[in-house]
């Protein structure tokens, strides 16, 4: 793969997880709103502790799959 290609792919693989905390961020609030508590996958959950635990699991895997993208290991 060339060098510019893999830089393009890094950049949209960024701008997507950008647009993904950002669009939960907006959903986040709006569950709050309403009673109800969702993780950044959209699960239903018992609390904010809870919504924390899930929300650093989910965080977790996004960036092992990125670091595996860019074959690199932390």
């Amino acid at each position: 793969m060339s060098a510019e290609r893999n830089d393009a792919n890094v950049d949209s693989v960024a701008d997507n997880l950008a647009g993904t905390t950002s669009s939960n961020d907006a959903s986040a609030e709006r569950s709050l709103q309403g009673g109800v508590i969702r993780t950044l996958d959209g699960d239903e959950i018992e609390d904010e502790f809870d919504q924390d635990a899930m929300n650093y699991q989910i965080l977790l895997g996004k960036i092992d799959k990125l670091l595996d993208m860019l074959k690199l290991d932390a």
